[in-house]
This record gives structure tokens, C-alpha cells and sequence, in this order.
């Protein structure tokens, strides 16, 4: 899927719940999307976008949070910034595919300076 668009308005979160519904103690079955940005203001704007269309969102600013996060979550989405500091997105990427227990998860990449 290189070069293809996504829109998260065409992935339909797994449950209608929003943030606030699921008090009854029952699992949160909502579609996760961890949000690897390291830039806070963009990174809060993506979160409160998506968590409003109903999915469960995560943050992560840097890329050792985005691989600890993503281990202890399993997303079925990632938002990865390629620009990072320190570790690159593009070296989160490598780690998070190298995992079994995320081979399932979608990552979806923006290049720096192309968002």
C-alpha cells in the first residue's frame, strides 16, 4: 500500500461508544489508534479529531514511548511521524514491525515536512 490514502472517515471505529460510555466495566472494544507526534499541539488536535469519530486514542511524543505504548496497547492503527527526535519514525517502524503481536496493526507514516 505505498502511496495510498487513508481516510480515517472510511475506517469505521469497532464500536460506537465514545470516550465516556463505558463505565459498565466491560472491555473497551473500541478500534485504538496510537498517535506518535512530537508535537504536542498536533498531537492533542489528531487525538481530540479521532476520539470525537469514536475511536480510543493514545499518544505518544518520542519514539521509545511510541514502542513501549504500542507493546502494552496493541493498536490496530499508528499515526507515525518519520521525523522524530532521537529515534526516527522510520526506526519505530522497524521495531514495531518486528513484532508478531502487532503484524496486524496499521501503520500509516507522514514524511517530515509533507503533513
Amino acid at each position: 500500500m505505498t502511496g495510498s490514502c487513508v481516510r480515517f472517515s472510511d475506517i469505521a471505529p469497532r464500536s460506537s461508544l465514545t470516550p465516556d460510555d463505558d463505565h459498565s466495566g466491560e472491555p473497551d472494544r473500541r478500534t485504538r489508534v496510537l498517535v506518535v507526534e512530537d508535537h504536542i499541539d498536533l498531537a492533542n488536535v489528531l487525538r481530540l479529531t479521532l476520539e470525537s469519530m469514536g475511536f480510543k486514542v493514545y499518544l505518544a511524543h518520542d519514539g521509545e514511548a511510541a514502542f513501549v505504548t504500542a507493546c502494552t496497547v496493541l493498536p490496530h492503527y499508528v499515526l507515525l511521524d518519520l521525523g522524530l527526535p532521537t529515534t526516527s519514525g522510520y526506526q519505530v517502524a522497524e521495531l514495531l514491525r518486528g513484532r508478531a503481536e502487532l503484524e496486524k496493526t496499521v501503520l500509516i507514516a507522514d514524511r517530515p515536512g509533507t503533513g
